[in-house]
């Protein structure tokens, strides 16, 4: 019964205790030095609100800036046609330049497709409106809990303790697996998101692709979600500068695309293979294999917060079943 009433919260809940984990180093600081719980955890919650929100919010106006914009320009586009229009460094503009969409068939094409475009962002708007009642109901327990977790967590840990049915070594053996796979998952994602999305704004402000720092936000959140990275952002760009700089025939612009793929390829991407295995691998002293593995079930069947949770999931049963073997060949042994 108490599964069923939580269940709608479960996702919440486990974010809840990733952030709070993540979070905990500013906590202690903050309480060495003002020697209170409440104050302490206030003030470690509020930073983490700020930290999530504000760079969501800032790229989210940014990208519908850049989308508004495009639509716009489709729209001049089918009235006035493509000499009347500046396309300055609006990336969709660029693309209906490239596109050469001035015949009849090609305008007729970006109706229908802008029609669709519209009612299907409607569509997501409405859905959206509908569901914010329940998405600020998850955002207030989530900042409820990290709050409290804060505050009372050692409290939660002690309780563990008391009532796993395992001797205290082995229980010290569990959270010291839970920290050190916690703490390279959550730390190794971070950190190579961190630099890839830097990598990106420097390397897009080299090369004069527009909005740089608000494509290396974005590159920041695409490189957390597995099978999309940072190459969802700084590809296109690159294919963008190649094409066109070859239908213009502007040798500056095709040799800056090129750069730009190499750059992206060797510098910005290489950073998934060189830094997160080191990072997650190393500290977590789990299989990259097991990790992918559990980053991908992860996400599944917990969403975002799977991507930390799924390898911390399998390397506590991995733990768990190692405890128990050598568990049953000590009373082997002893009989």
């Amino acid at each position: 019964m108490s599964l069923t009433i939580l269940k709608p919260f479960i996702g919440t809940i486990l974010g809840a205790i990733v952030i709070s984990y993540v979070s905990y180093p500013l906590y202690k600081w903050l309480l060495s030095r003002l020697n209170s719980k409440t104050i302490s955890a206030l003030i470690t919650t509020v930073v983490i609100v700020l930290v999530l929100s504000l760079p969501t919010v800032f790229a989210i106006n940014a990208l519908s800036k850049e989308i508004f914009a495009g639509y716009l320009t489709a729209k001049q586009y089918l009235s006035l046609g493509s000499s009347a229009i500046n396309c300055q460094a609006n990336v969709v503009c660029n693309l209906f330049e490239l596109a050469g969409l001035k015949d009849p068939n090609s305008s007729s094409f970006l109706t229908d497709s802008l029609g669709k475009a519209t009612a299907a962002i409607f569509n997501k708007l409405t859905a959206y409106v509908i569901s914010l009642p329940k998405l600020l109901a998850n955002i207030f327990v989530a900042i409820f809990l990290t709050y409290y977790l804060l505050k009372d967590g050692h409290k939660l840990v002690s309780y563990m303790k008391s009532i796993l049915p395992i001797k205290q070594a082995n229980q010290d053996l569990l959270i010291k697996r839970f920290n050190d796979v916690t703490y390279a998952v959550v730390y190794g994602n971070l950190i190579v998101a961190i630099i890839q999305g830097v990598l990106t704004s420097i390397g897009f402000l080299i090369f004069g692709v527009g909005s740089p720092l608000i494509w290396g936000i974005v590159t920041m959140f695409t490189s957390l979600i597995p099978f999309l990275g940072a190459v969802v952002v700084w590809l296109p760009a690159a294919i963008l500068l190649i094409i066109s700089g070859y239908t213009s025939g502007d040798g500056a612009t095709l040799l800056k695309g090129l750069a730009l793929l190499l750059y992206g390829t060797f510098i910005i991407s290489s950073m998934d293979n060189i830094l997160k295995p080191r990072i997650i691998s190393g500290r977590a002293n789990l299989h990259p294999a097991l990790v992918l593995l559990g980053v991908i079930s992860g996400l599944s069947a917990l969403g975002i917060t799977g991507i930390i949770l799924g390898p911390v999931i399998i390397a506590l049963a991995a733990t768990i079943i190692d405890v128990a073997y050598r568990q049953k060949a000590l009373v082997k042994e002893n009989s």
